[in-house]
């Protein structure tokens, strides 16, 4: 009885969890967005509307090429790859209104370059990107960055976020929001969370005024030779953990020790 009291009264000190609203930037599906058939536009399917023209409007769609058990096709193998033309959607102002932003796509890394490949990069300065064997999430040019290994010609769900925390600061001289940045991985078998750490970003990204490059950087080369599934960017976070994550630790060996002196 005096256990069950003591669990209770620690249940009082778990932090509850916020549901946020992720406001789309960009989702992009294939074939529905894209299907190699002639039409070079490869169509935003939220409301968001940001479509943007493919590199090559017969190529980069394959329709046999998904992750296991999922529906539809993927997008790449050099020629799929294109840049959302409408600047600064990644801003400061309105990750900091949103309370923060969210990189999310299943891609396959092939293994035939070992350079930096772009993913998802905003403005060159926010990005999934693979470098060699290794799968990363950057922000403010490189100046806080997330990584966790990745072996060749497998499909992995990755999702990069950054949770603003109201905080300010600067970075390389430029204004910048504070706050977690969180790298999510899985390769089949449910998103872990591979790597995290205190970031901040910068203002820099938005003084470029650039879009978005989808399996390239929105302004030079690093194509990426793999292939995406589902691509999406949204501001905000999906779940925002409140203060007391550290109570969850403490609970978790109080009631290990419960456990033991029960035994």
């Amino acid at each position: 009885m005096k256990q069950l009291l003591f669990a209770l009264s620690l249940s009082a000190l778990l932090p509850s969890v916020t549901t946020a609203t992720l406001v789309p930037i960009v989702e992009l599906s294939f074939p529905a967005s894209f299907d190699a058939t002639g039409n070079a536009t490869v169509v935003d399917q939220s409301t968001a509307g940001n479509d943007f023209t493919t590199f090559n409007a017969n190529a980069g769609y394959n329709a046999s090429l998904a992750p296991s058990g999922m529906p539809g096709g993927s997008y790449g193998g050099g020629p799929g790859h294109g840049i959302i033309p409408t600047i600064d959607l990644l801003n400061n102002t309105d990750v900091a209104a949103n309370g923060g932003f969210t990189m999310d796509t299943w891609f396959l890394w092939p293994g035939a370059f070992s350079d930096s490949r772009k993913l998802i990069d905003y403005a060159g300065t926010e990005l999934l990107r693979t470098n060699g064997s290794k799968v990363e999430f950057r922000i403010s040019n490189g100046s806080f960055v997330l990584d966790a290994d990745i072996v060749q010609d497998t499909w992995y769900h990755v999702i990069g976020e950054f949770i603003t925390d109201g905080g300010t600061s600067t970075v390389g001289g430029m204004d910048a929001i504070t706050g977690t940045m969180n790298l999510w991985l899985d390769s089949g078998s449910g998103l872990i969370l591979a790597d995290t750490s205190a970031g901040a970003k910068s203002t820099f990204g938005d003084s470029l005024d650039r879009g978005i490059g989808i399996n390239r950087h929105p302004t030079a080369s690093e194509f990426n030779q793999g292939y995406l599934y589902n691509p999406a960017v949204y501001l905000g976070v999906s779940t925002v953990p409140e203060p007391g994550t550290m109570t969850l630790v403490a609970l978790g060996s109080i009631a290990l020790l419960l456990r033991r002196r029960t035994a």
